[in-house]
């Protein structure tokens, strides 16, 4: 760990990395850009196998700190949730290791949740680009009719408030937020509710938006924070794992006395998810395994395209167009 510390940041930068070496300098590079300046960056290295923590530590520049864990964890819940449990700052931040933070960012992030005191969270837009063309696509949340639709009290500027529960239903219609690289949340929150689910190793961030938004309003502010980089080998690629946490996290939150219509989509998404960790044990030649969620994913809807799916992964296309004919 580095010796030097900004004792009073305003925010703390959690930064989560494996295997990041050659694109940290870059991410770094873009929160030190940031208009606002007094912060503190807190990278948490899940035991990468290259020069990332080497990397961090070159950077002259006290206000950076950087933890290993003592184990890989597989995923960046207990990294964000370390560096959580380690930040000074009355405002936190994430960041991806291969990410970029627009220089406005943090600074528009914390007056607006300094002037809206209600508020527990607040995000942004966000761009995904190509690693290596860096061609970028249309903002995230232009394909988001649903988002579109939900209840928004405009502040003022770009500054909009989503009334919870809206926000809270709302996440499971469509995760709006694209990356915690779009996200500020004030501190004291994580105090009331709790850190990140560690055993989830991924989808720990949308769960941890569906346990602020079923409790608070958030904010969002109607721009570009974030560049999000897309590129092979990261967490998000992860095919049944990540089916599977989304699963544990929707179980989660099911409950009697939501909406017919949220519990009816809840139910959907389950069905959804064990069909696509389905599709991955399928992908790689385990079809055992697939028969067993494909047949999970019909009990959960019991749907005419649900056992299609069952009655392929079973018996083979064959059977299934010759029924189809009868």
């Amino acid at each position: 760990m580095t010796e030097k510390i900004n004792e009073s940041p305003i925010v703390s930068l959690i930064i989560p990395s494996y295997n990041s070496a050659g694109y940290i300098l870059e991410t770094i590079k873009s929160i030190q850009s940031q208009e606002l300046q007094n912060f503190e960056i807190i990278v948490v290295d899940d035991c990468s196998k290259d020069k990332t923590c080497a990397v961090v530590l070159s950077i002259d520049d006290p206000r950076i700190r950087c933890y290993r864990l003592k184990k890989n964890h597989g995923g960046p819940s207990l990294a964000r949730s370390t560096g959580v449990a380690v930040s000074r700052a009355p405002y936190i931040g994430f960041c991806d290791s291969d990410d970029l933070l627009m220089p406005d960012m943090l600074a528009e992030s914390i007056r607006f949740l300094s002037d809206q005191n209600e508020l527990a969270m607040c995000f942004w837009d966000a761009v995904k680009f190509t690693d290596g063309s860096r061609v970028e696509q249309s903002p995230f949340l232009s394909k988001y009719s649903n988002f579109k639709n939900i209840a928004k009290r405009h502040i003022k500027r770009k500054w909009y408030v989503v009334n919870q529960p809206e926000a809270f239903h709302a996440l499971f219609f469509e995760n709006f937020i694209l990356s915690p690289g779009c996200v500020v949340v004030k501190r004291s929150i994580f105090d009331k509710l709790g850190l990140f689910e560690d055993e989830l190793k991924n989808a720990d961030d949308w769960e941890m938006w569906l346990k602020i938004a079923k409790s608070y309003p958030i904010g969002f502010i109607d721009n570009i924070g974030l560049k999000y980089r897309i590129r092979e080998g990261s967490v998000s690629g992860r095919g049944a794992s990540l089916s599977l946490n989304r699963i544990k996290v929707l179980r989660k939150y099911i409950t009697k006395d939501l909406p017919f219509n949220v519990r009816n989509q809840i139910k959907s998404l389950i069905a959804a998810n064990y069909s696509g960790a389905g599709y991955a044990c399928q992908n790689i030649g385990n079809f055992t395994e697939a028969r067993i969620y494909f047949f999970r994913a019909f009990l959960n809807e019991k749907s005419f395209n649900a056992l299609k799916k069952l009655i392929v992964s079973c018996f083979g296309l064959r059977l299934y167009t010759y029924l189809k004919k009868k």
